[in-house]
């Protein structure tokens, strides 16, 4: 992904939607770089791109970096235990954030 080189870079974009693209861990430290530095994303659907432990645990950390975040998606990856931990771990300090997505991962992790 082309693309994802030059997010690190960004802090004026408000919506960033990349449902099934397969940015695996690598793409998801890209958009973490990006969330430390960006202050209006608002949006962030990131659904079927094999994301694992350790592109939540990136996005986990860049989390209490933005503020302005309200939705994240993180639907259908590849994230296990230790991801969803660290991710819950941060989402509790924000209460902007919707979490119904990742609830709905959280809840299939039981089946």
């Amino acid at each position: 992904m082309f693309f994802l080189v030059f997010l690190p870079f960004n802090t004026s974009l408000v919506s960033l939607h990349l449902h099934s693209n397969l940015i695996g861990d690598q793409g998801a430290q890209s958009i973490a770089q990006m969330l430390h530095i960006n202050s209006s994303l608002t949006s962030l659907k990131l659904s079927v791109n094999s994301i694992s432990d350790t592109g939540a645990g990136a996005l986990a950390d860049a989390l209490v970096s933005n503020q302005k975040l309200a939705y994240l998606d993180l639907y259908c990856n590849k994230i296990g235990d230790q991801g969803a931990i660290a991710l819950t771990n941060k989402l509790r300090t924000k209460t902007k954030v919707s979490v119904n997505e990742l609830i709905h991962y959280l809840e299939s992790l039981t089946e």
